[in-house]
């Protein structure tokens, strides 16, 4: 008889545990848990961080502000937020990892275009704008570059902005950052204590000038690569052909500059 209660007892206990087991796996599909972690795990991938623990941090402190975005907030508190969050999700990848950086940048305009604050879907200009002078203010360009290139590639405010424009002006914003750090290393190439040879400046920018003019695209990341593609012995040629002793010294936001408005005049317009 005691048998019998106990393979009874074991019996239910058995029985308990795939219908424990259920509700739970139920519990977290309702949830959506597993959509939530096989985008982290997809995201983990892309970006292949140093700190992937960390990075899996902020990955879920970003999804949750996203729901919460709207609650307790003014419609400026929810439009920075969103900025934040729009501007985490594209610096995941640099913009090479071509796949990932044009998935990312489709979640940065969706979640910029779902704009619940204001009970209206669709992106517009002055949202647009914000995010590219955001995406500049963590750059290292000149201010004065800065408001150049923005000035060609901002929308008006109550323009809506679509997809294409979006990718455009955003993709745009991380080659010119690119192309900054390069142009960068050129000039430190021949510093001289914090300035560099007039002369020597000049053969650079020529060279670079020259890059540029053969890339025949409106594609922002074909000038980046011109401009990578110069060869060393092209340069030293031209350096020396320059007149390095002439005394006229450049600074590097003169440099910089000059290089800076080589690529924004290359740039398509958008307004």
């Amino acid at each position: 008889m005691a048998e019998k209660r106990g393979s009874a007892t074991a019996a239910a206990l058995l029985s308990t545990k795939p219908a424990y087991a259920d509700s739970e796996i139920e519990f977290l599909t309702r949830l959506g848990a597993g959509d939530l972690l096989r985008g982290a795990l997809i995201k983990l991938l892309e970006a292949r961080p140093d700190n992937p623990l960390g990075f899996l941090a902020d990955h879920f402190k970003n999804q949750l502000q996203e729901k919460d975005a709207v609650n307790g907030a003014s419609g400026g508190q929810v439009e920075q937020r969103l900025l934040g969050q729009a501007c985490w999700h594209l610096g995941l990848v640099h913009h090479s990892q071509r796949s990932a950086f044009n998935s990312n940048v489709t979640i940065a305009y969706h979640l910029l275009s779902s704009n619940n604050v204001m009970k209206k879907r669709g992106l517009k200009g002055k949202l647009y704008t914000a995010l590219l002078s955001e995406i500049g203010k963590r750059g290292t360009a000149t201010e004065t570059s800065k408001a150049f290139l923005l000035k060609k590639i901002q929308c008006q405010d109550h323009v809506a902005v679509p997809f294409e424009v979006f990718r455009h002006g955003v993709l745009t914003c991380f080659v010119f950052e690119d192309y900054v750090c390069k142009s960068r290393s050129l000039f430190q190439s021949i510093l001289q204590s914090t300035k560099a040879s007039r002369g020597l400046c000049h053969a650079i920018l020529g060279t670079l000038q020259d890059a540029l003019e053969a890339t025949d695209c409106h594609n922002p990341a074909r000038y980046l690569e011109a401009s990578s593609q110069i060869s060393p012995c092209r340069l030293a040629q031209a350096m020396d052909q320059a007149q390095a002793s002439d005394g006229l010294l450049m600074t590097e936001e003169e440099f910089l500059n000059e290089a800076a408005m080589m690529f924004i005049s290359r740039v398509k317009s958008i307004s």
